[in-house]
């Protein structure tokens, strides 16, 4: 399994719209000697300097502006699907807050097991135990408040609001491979789709 960009994603943004680290922690429930090791750990998985630190705070690189713009557009995403999964009335339990969602290992294994259909595969492909896969799996579905999945004896196949879901995991991978990518290139052209209302100024 890839790094868990997401989490440190969203601190990032939090720290990027709430202009420093001590208030992005308020909101992150973090202390802030924990976001500034999160925020220091995504530059280095993305090799690139995203903000410019002074005695008058931080301030966003043109690389950290890229950045925040590709986190705005996840967040965007996981918020439509908080907003969907706290209206569906196939709920079977309570809807955990949206921060419980920006977890990229458990969206991941998500999409694959959509695609493989049976946890040892998805298990195999992402050098995990198959007891892993399925706390994970289990997880996200308890975050969400109702199964993604039908659980059979043979492949197992997303819920219709499963698989609108795991569409929308979908395009968050892909947007966080289009990161990966390159954050120090020429202008973003990633596609953008509006998923819903605008985002608000924090995410914790």
């Amino acid at each position: 399994m890839t790094p868990d960009t997401l989490r440190h994603l969203h601190a990032f943004q939090a720290v990027a719209e709430r202009g420093g680290v001590r208030s992005a922690g308020s909101v992150l429930v973090r202390d802030p000697s924990t976001v500034t090791r999160t925020v220091a750990g995504l530059e280095r998985m993305l090799a690139a300097e995203l903000f410019e630190r002074g005695a008058h705070g931080m301030r966003l690189t043109r690389s950290g502006e890229r950045v925040l713009a590709h986190a705005r557009r996840i967040a965007a995403i996981l918020h439509a699907v908080h907003r969907q999964a706290l209206r569906s009335r196939l709920r079977s339990g309570p809807v955990a807050g949206v921060e419980a969602l920006f977890s990229e290992r458990r969206l991941r294994l998500a999409v694959l097991l959509a695609d493989m259909g049976r946890m040892p595969k998805v298990a195999h492909a992402s050098a995990l135990s198959q007891p892993a896969v399925s706390q994970g799996i289990a997880r996200l579905e308890a975050d969400l408040g109702q199964a993604l999945f039908v659980r059979g004896a043979g492949r197992m196949a997303p819920t219709e609001a499963g698989a609108r879901w795991i569409g929308r995991f979908n395009d968050i991978l892909d947007e966080l491979d289009r990161l990966r990518r390159g954050v120090d290139g020429g202008p973003d052209e990633g596609h953008y789709t509006d998923y819903g209302a605008p985002l608000p100024p924090c995410m914790g």
